[in-house]
């Protein structure tokens, strides 16, 4: 119940920053439409370079993609590095009864369901306005399944973005992890173009990489370009690496909790 309460009460501060959420929308928005409209004149001109992705393929993806990104892309990270370890707002959080973890979780979730409202406006008006041009798989199974994915993909991000944010526990340079990190998810998290497209043996190294877990693997599935097997197989890779980052996490909080000293600037 508490943490229903800690949810409600950051809902209510997500909607009174809606302004500063559309902002990070429109980054979701603009960067996958820019890549929709530069395949838009490569499958025109080059066909045979696209030959398993058509282009209301292209379309679905990267619309889609809008709709993902805002839901998966968590920015939790420069909150915790900014707020509760350089201005030491951490030292309240430790005098909590309640978790460190799941209290970031549900505080963030409200923002990622206020961006998620604005891409499903932007998705409705494509359906609306071309319809027939998004294809979405329509199988009951893969849509269970898909959905799995996506919070699995969710979980991953948080568990990600909160170990980067506590990394500020050990170094003054942040700035540059966190941007590294960004340019990262970028190429290999599917936003610049579908990993499909990529050379096999870079493609098999990215599959073992956590990045397409979390945007890839979500948009891909409910396209249905993925088999039951291929789903099931997702499914395993994302809790294998859900672990991998929780016992990340355990370490860094354990680790960099002793090292805290809360005296802000």
């Amino acid at each position: 119940m508490k943490y229903v309460k800690i949810f409600l009460l950051h809902f209510q501060e997500a909607t009174d920053e809606r302004s500063r959420m559309f902002v990070w929308f429109l980054i979701s928005l603009i960067n996958p439409l820019v890549y929709l409209l530069f395949w838009r004149g490569a499958h025109t001109s080059l066909p045979e370079t696209t030959n398993q992705w058509q282009l209301s393929g292209f379309a679905s993806y990267y619309v889609l993609l809008i709709l993902a990104g805002s839901f998966l892309r968590v920015h939790i990270e420069e909150y915790i590095a900014y707020y509760d370890i350089e201005l030491g707002y951490l030292a309240n959080s430790l005098l909590k009864p309640v978790s460190y973890f799941w209290y970031q979780f549900f505080h963030e979730l409200p923002y990622r369901l206020l961006e998620t409202s604005f891409g499903i406006l932007v998705f409705l008006l494509f359906v609306i306005n071309l319809p027939g041009l998004i294809q979405l798989t329509g199988k009951l199974e893969y849509i269970l399944l898909s959905i799995f994915i996506l919070f699995a993909g969710y979980f991953l991000s948080y568990l990600l973005k909160i170990s980067l944010g506590l990394s500020a526990l050990f170094t003054t340079d942040f700035r540059g992890l966190s941007e590294l990190l960004e340019v990262t998810l970028l190429l290999f998290g599917g936003f610049v173009l579908p990993l499909d497209l990529f050379p096999d043996t870079l493609k098999q190294f990215l599959f073992v990489l956590p990045f397409p877990y979390m945007f890839y693997f979500p948009v891909v599935a409910f396209l249905g370009r993925l088999t039951i097997e291929e789903l099931l197989k997702t499914i395993v890779i994302q809790l294998t690496w859900i672990v991998g980052f929780m016992i990340l996490y355990r370490i860094i909080w354990n680790k960099g909790i002793r090292l805290f000293t809360g005296v802000g600037r």
